[in-house]
């Protein structure tokens, strides 16, 4: 736990998201609103000596600097509600700085402006760079009593009452983070007839360069749709595009002439070697997007129940599935795990379901990734030959 505190309490809050930023300059809000909280903190760190030089052995709070004198560790928090059921939206954003040591964290609410998302739960947010070199966080779907994210609705000034088209595509929510401001994205189907994915709560999200025209695009996999656990097939949606579209992926694709076809004949079964084959559906797995190529899955639960020990990769370029990767070494804990995070390779936490229900494990497994040689003998369910991994 942290020496220090700084400023105000945070607001307990679960089933939120946050984003990491990459620079202090990312957010000045954050860093203006932050800034005199840890000046604060090393003037009373410098009291508390007797206006000694800085020891760690005889300070008893650690002497915060400025957040954009070094690297810092600075998230932002967004959504989730609180034990009473009060729900967090799109206005209420908290940043949270972190000392390098982790022996001292403050907190910062802003207040964000323009078509704010409403108060939601169970959705995603991934910070991207825009065409104009500026950082934007991209927030996309989730659950709520305010949430109507289709037909172009769903804004902290939406009316919770009016009705929405559940066939119109869902729409997404940027914030601009030099300015704090929120624009949301009011996207066209796919244009090849593919539909799009519909509204999405305890998805899977990363963003990715679009091959063809370089602009960010959001990707999506899995998740609900009111009660229905989708698929993994990925879709795209444009974040910068003039008119921006959902984009289907071949998966997603086939499922959907699949669903259109009238006389219902069976689907052959894929490969993990065919563009259109995906992983088995699951909720709350854990995805950590290494680099620009790849998005690894990792874990979840399937509709049958149980957890899933499994790594898969998806190849973003491409929006294609490819061969699991070989996993080797033991994990620290079960390896069967849903409600974990992975993030650095660090795959940490989660839940088992015991006879006593589900409950939380304390654990962290550390993955590795070695060249990639994809295994001929993958299995599309799971375990792949020795060798395969992503790059």
């Amino acid at each position: 736990a942290p020496r220090a505190v700084l400023g105000a309490a945070p607001r307990a809050r679960f089933r939120h998201a946050a984003v990491l930023l990459a620079d202090a300059g990312d957010c000045p809000a954050a860093t203006t609103a932050l800034a005199p909280l840890l000046a604060g903190g090393a003037e009373r760190a410098k009291e508390a000596r007797g206006g000694a030089a800085p020891s760690r052995r005889s300070s008893p709070t650690p002497a915060p600097s400025h957040p954009a004198s070094s690297t810092p560790t600075i998230l932002l928090v967004m959504g989730g509600y609180a034990a009473d059921g009060t729900e967090f939206g799109g206005r209420d954003v908290e940043a949270v700085w972190v000392a390098a040591d982790g022996g001292a964290v403050a907190h910062a609410r802003l207040a964000a402006r323009g078509d704010c998302p409403a108060p939601r739960f169970h959705h995603t947010v991934c910070r991207f760079v825009g065409s104009d070199g500026k950082a934007r966080v991209v927030l996309f779907g989730g659950e709520g009593s305010m949430v109507a994210d289709v037909g172009g609705g769903g804004g902290d000034d939406a009316d919770p009452t009016a009705t929405t088209t559940a066939s119109s595509p869902p729409c997404a929510y940027v914030l601009d983070l030099a300015t704090l401001t929120w624009t949301r994205i009011n996207p066209g189907p796919d244009a090849g007839g593919g539909g799009h994915p519909g509204p999405r709560a305890l998805h899977l999200a990363c963003v990715r360069s679009d091959p063809a025209t370089a602009l960010p695009q959001l990707v999506v996999v899995g998740g609900y749709t009111g009660g229905v656990l989708q698929s993994m097939a990925p879709w795209a949606l444009d974040l910068e595009a003039r008119e921006p579209r959902w984009h289907a992926s071949r998966a997603a694709r086939a499922e959907t002439e699949a669903a259109l076809a009238a006389a219902g004949a069976p689907v052959p079964p894929l490969r993990a070697s065919d563009p259109a084959w995906t992983p088995p559906r699951r909720q709350r797995a854990a995805s950590w997007p290494v680099g620009s190529t790849w998005l690894l899955v990792a874990g979840g639960s399937p509709p049958a129940g149980g957890f899933l020990a499994d790594v898969q990769r998806l190849h973003l370029p491409s929006l294609a599935w490819r061969a699991p990767p070989a996993l080797g070494g033991r994990p620290a804990g079960p390896a069967r795990i849903a409600g974990h995070t992975l993030a650095a390779g660090l795959a940490f936490g989660g839940c088992l379901p015991t006879l006593m229900g589900v409950v939380p494990v304390a654990k962290l497994d550390v993955l590795r990734l070695v060249p990639a040689t994809v295994a001929a003998s993958a299995a599309p369910g799971g375990a792949a030959a020795p060798g395969a991994a992503p790059p």
